[in-house]
């Protein structure tokens, strides 16, 4: 019965692509309610908008700042990332295949200033 809602036995057998679309990271500057001080810049923090972000190996994970950072840094651990790319306020890599499962933990630097994310900001390898 062509156009049948219902699936053959042998169809739910065979595998599926995973269906996933490149997840995003925000990161902001977060001011404090402090005053300026002259020759500084105004109080506060870049942030990490999700301090944790599940993800599966293969993935693509696009960070992107949002506000005035000229100059955008990650340190991603090599045994869990690969093909870093940063391109002005943007940058991504890809969760490695053979990543381990469980947290990993990086760090996000805008201008020098490390940005925080919860503790330490990380994503969640979840096969």
């Amino acid at each position: 019965m062509p156009g049948s809602t219902l699936h053959k036995i042998s169809d739910a057998k065979k595998p599926h692509p995973r269906p996933w679309r490149d997840e995003k990271v925000f990161i902001y500057f977060s001011p404090r309610g402090t005053a300026r001080l002259d020759g500084h810049s105004i109080p506060g923090d870049w942030v990490v908008a999700e301090g944790r972000k599940p993800a599966t190996p293969g993935q693509k994970i696009v960070w992107q700042v949002v506000g005035n950072c000229n100059k955008l840094e990650l340190k991603l651990p090599p045994e869990a990332f690969e093909g870093l790319q940063v391109h002005g306020k943007t940058a991504s890599a890809s969760v490695k295949n053979l990543a381990t499962p469980g947290l990993v933990l990086y760090d996000v630097y805008c201008d020098g200033q490390l940005a925080t994310g919860g503790s330490s900001p990380g994503i969640i390898i979840d096969p």
